[in-house]
């Protein structure tokens, strides 16, 4: 009975800690790991890094910056950081031998000087804004006096109060600490302790779980800090191969306390456990890099589109690089596209199964990876192949078996194969027999994933590869790939997003019927002044500068480009410096042969000439010093810069474009000439363009010079019935030296402008891309959280899911298409999507040609400010009880079926109060 009342009262004791903590609707993760998933970890609320892992420069990084925390050992220091070197013996004072680092004087003046100077001053140049900081109580590894212990302490008060004197608005989380908080009054934002439950320890740092009356003192002092109004954070430590099965039972102990919780490995490079669902949106493209170069593989050029559309970031990966371990922790699905069997089939067969074992599936499409001799590895997938019996002379097709799925753009033709596929345990999605009656499986759905191979994936016939298979269905079966809420860069407002940009070659040509104009005179008076949109046009500084090709002609060639850029509805980029061909060509000492770039006199090829130097031109020279400068690089040549390349333009800021190669058209109406929204290099991304430019329409500009007005082809076929692009009127200067060609051009343009649509910049548009690849999404009760919009503002629906608008924040309406459902944003970088019918709610925006400036939703309705490049059009979702208020009043208004149609004839920004009784 003692016993019994003993428990009651340690629980009432105990019962106020399970409640106090403020931070349990919030997450938090911690990931020291040097390739990190913007997607998988934006959505949380404190996301801590090893900066040296990190890349600053990144879209992911500046995304979620006001998010991210620093690591930073405070106490400590270790020979592998970059300021170990310059540390002073003298302000080292002790040794942590199971950590093998040095333990630093917090109360040495000079120590704190540098390490506020060198250390936390790098990091807020290199724009970490936040700061973990960790290793606070190290100092009670040296043998010192209470006095000098109370020294230290005072040392590491002064620390912290210097970061904030210096960078006031630095958020800080202290790693325990507890002793610091009461003097730091509204300088913390959190505070993390290590290990309520499982934690590491002793000198070979194993894990281990934590002492009951460890955790009481633990908690005693959280609940403290919890007291001061901070958040808390609790880091839990379990091997890797026991955090999926184990992790979330933990999580769930630390989190019944209202503490925010974290189950990690000891080193902290896998993705844990966290209480926020995390949609996990990368889809691992597994290539074989021995012949060709990524940009040329089929995972890229004809698998990255599927996974795109679905609303998942194609992460392409070299299989001779290696297997990546654990990789369920980050990706939702794999798929395996190699052009010749994989070396080690049984280590691949093996890791499949092991992914599979944790939920990840993986999808093989193409050649077979595993040589059908390999019993072993095809034993391990539930597999058997057998030779064929028939002779290749006498081979016939029996019967044939095909699902739905099959069949797609191309039928099936089954060819003769040395060796049958039998898989044991799968469901065949395409067989056949052949001529002895024995049964050959070219496609399955099998428990790990599943298989399209040979003819059953893609076929070539006439230079075209040819989808056999419906990718968009098989990924999605295959995979078992959730249904999201998918950032969508084609669309705004519910309408098609428009834009146009030149490439500046030819800026320089003759007009073939009047030989005394150049064709940029033309285009600037044909087509960017007549067509009363954004433009964006660069130009080629070495063909237009007094220094470049063609000095004569320079002064004309600088008075023209400069009446183009004075024209309000364009904007600049560049084309580059000497046009370089063959951007791979670039040497390790950054030098271009003269063969690969525009044979410019006394110039010596850089790349910060060729970007940086040209831009500079461009604003200083030719742009009127009232215009937004010149920031965008449209890629020249074979429009494949390098990852070095790349890393040069996010470290200066700059936008990208170029590249990829849309031109399906009806003659080749094929899904494989729809290219993906962009590929990865390293860290970055280079976004292409919508859809090519007139020099692929017209033979390379052999002829037919009209070819271009096949482009309407390709914009008509990369939107119904699926919405791949927006428009791209992509054009070069040349397209105005020819009848044929610039008449083409106009047929483009007048056709585009009777579409419905948004005419945006393409600087408008690459954000929305890169955007695409790092939103974060993160699954609710009965909905989502879209975390790091940006300048993207549309979600597509695509599983029969309808937005409760009353219920959402950040979303202003939504338009049903043939293509979906287009869920209209407000420009937030986070929004809450509720599902379920919009109820209570008298109006919404359906469609408008501009984007929202402002919005704010109220019981009784909404306002909302549009502001478009074009005379601005709206129409507004509302009951006969609804009234609108424009300002400006001069507009045309329309009531039809629920519907208020607005359009002005010349204003581009409006704003509309709805008020609904």
């Amino acid at each position: 009975m003692r016993r019994s009342c003993f428990a009651k009262w340690f629980l009432l004791f105990l019962f106020p800690l399970l409640l106090w903590g403020g931070g349990v609707h919030k997450s938090a993760i911690f990931y020291y790991g040097s390739d990190i998933s913007w997607p998988l970890v934006g959505a949380h609320d404190y996301i801590v890094v090893q900066p040296d892992h990190i890349d600053e420069y990144t879209h992911g990084f500046r995304t979620y910056r006001n998010k991210v925390y620093a690591y930073v050992s405070v106490g400590e220091a270790e020979e592998g950081q970059w300021y170990y070197s310059k540390i002073e013996k003298k302000w080292i004072i002790a040794r942590n031998g199971a950590w093998k680092s040095d333990v630093m004087d917090l109360a040495n003046p000079a120590y704190r000087r540098f390490f506020l100077d060198r250390v936390i001053g790098r990091l807020k140049q290199r724009g970490f804004e936040n700061l973990f900081l960790d290793t606070l109580d190290s100092y009670r590894l040296a043998k010192l006096t209470e006095k000098e212990r109370e020294r230290q302490r005072k040392g590491l008060v002064a620390l912290i109060k210097g970061v904030k004197a210096r960078w006031p608005d630095t958020k800080i989380i202290l790693n325990r600490g507890f002793e610091l908080i009461p003097e730091l009054k509204g300088m913390v934002v959190a505070v993390a302790a290590e290990s309520l439950y499982r934690g590491i320890g002793g000198k070979e740092l194993r894990y281990r779980p934590v002492k009951a009356k460890e955790r009481e003192w633990l908690l005693a002092r959280m609940k403290k800090a919890a007291e001061k109004g901070l958040d808390l954070i609790d880091i839990e430590y379990l091997p890797p191969e026991k955090l999926a099965k184990e992790g979330p039972k933990l999580l769930e102990k630390v989190s019944d306390r209202g503490i925010i919780g974290y189950v990690t490995d000891r080193d902290l490079l896998h993705y844990g456990i966290t209480v926020n669902k995390v949609a996990k949106r990368e889809i691992l493209m597994l290539y074989d890099g021995t012949s060709y170069a990524r940009e040329y593989q089929a995972a890229h050029q004809y698998g990255s589109l599927p996974a795109e559309y679905l609303g998942y970031v194609p992460i392409l990966a070299d299989i001779r690089h290696g297997l990546p371990p654990h990789a369920w922790e980050r990706y939702a699905g794999v798929v395996v596209w190699l052009d010749r069997p994989y070396a080690h089939p049984k280590k691949l067969a093996r890791w499949i199964v092991e992914n599979a074992s944790e939920g990840l599936k993986t999808l093989i499409l193409g050649i077979s990876p595993f040589p059908y001799d390999t019993k072993q590895a095809l034993a391990m997938l539930g597999m058997d192949a057998v030779k064929n019996s028939e002779a290749m002379e006498t081979f016939h097709v029996g019967s044939v078996q095909a699902g739905k799925m099959m069949n797609y753009e191309q039928k099936i033709y089954p060819k003769y194969h040395e060796t049958l596929l039998r898989p044991k345990n799968g469901r065949a999605l395409y067989s056949y027999t052949n001529g002895e009656g024995e049964r050959d499986v070219l496609a399955a759905l099998m428990p790990w994933g599943g298989f399209a191979l040979d003819e059953a994936s893609m076929v070539e016939f006439n230079g075209d590869n040819i989808w056999t298979v419906n990718p968009f269905e098989l990924y999605e079966r295959a995979l078992k790939l959730p249904s999201i809420p998918i950032p969508d860069p084609t669309t705004e407002n519910g309408r098609r997003l428009l834009f146009t940009h030149i490439d500046g070659d030819a800026f320089i040509d003759r007009v073939e019927w009047d030989q005394s104009r150049f064709a940029s005179e033309v285009i600037r008076d044909e087509i960017l002044a007549r067509y009363p949109i954004p433009h964006s046009v660069s130009i080629v500084e070495g063909e237009i500068a007094p220094y470049g090709l063609y000095p004569a002609i320079s002064k004309k060639m600088e008075a023209i480009a400069r009446s183009i850029y004075r024209l309000p509805n364009v904007e600049a980029a560049t084309h580059t410096f000497s046009h370089p061909f063959v951007w791979g060509a670039i040497d390790e000492k950054g030098d271009l042969p003269l063969k690969y770039r525009l044979p410019i006199e006394n110039y010596h090829f850089s790349v910060d000439r060729e970007i940086e130097g040209s831009l500079a031109y461009i604003n200083t020279k030719l742009l009127p010093p009232y215009k937004p400068k010149a920031k965008t690089v449209f890629w020249s040549g074979d429009c494949l810069p390098t990852e070095k390349i790349l890393d040069y333009v996010y470290r200066h800021d700059l936008l990208n474009i170029n590249g990829g190669d849309t031109y399906i058209t009806k003659a080749h109406p094929w899904l494989s000439l729809v290219s993906p929204y962009g590929i990865r290099k390293g860290p970055y991304w280079q976004i292409y363009c919508g859809e090519q430019n007139e020099n692929l329409y017209t033979n390379e500009w052999h002829g037919p010079f009209w070819g271009f007005k096949n482009a309407i082809q390709t914009y008509e076929m990369t939107d119904y019935p699926k919405r791949f692009k927006p428009i791209d009127i992509y054009y070069h200067f040349y397209s105005g030296s020819k009848r044929a060609s610039l008449n083409a051009l106009k047929t483009v343009f007048d056709w585009a402008m009777k579409q419905d649509v948004m005419p945006i910049y393409t600087t408008e548009f690459i954000p929305k891309v890169m955007a695409f690849y790092d939103t974060s999404i993160e699954r609710l009760e009965n909905g989502w959280r879209v975390h790091g919009l940006g300048a993207l503002r549309t979600l597509r629906l695509r599983g029969g899911e309808t937005p409760d608008i009353a219920r959402s924040e950040g979303v202003v309406g939504y338009r049903k298409l043939p293509q979906g459902l287009y869920l209209h944003l407000s420009g937030s970088d986070e929004i809450s999507l509720h599902e379920g019918p919009t109820e209570g709610v008298g109006a919404y925006l359906l469609s408008s040609n501009g984007k929202v400036g402002g919005y704010r939703k109220r019981p009784d309705g909404f306002s909302i400010d549009l502001m478009a490049h074009v005379p601005l059009e709206a129409v507004i979702k509302m009951g006969k009880e609804c009234r609108v208020v424009a300002s400006p009043l001069h507009l045309s208004l329309r009531r039809q079926e629920g519907r208020v149609y607005l359009r002005y004839r010349t204003v581009k920004r409006a704003h509309f109060d709805v008020q609904c009784p």
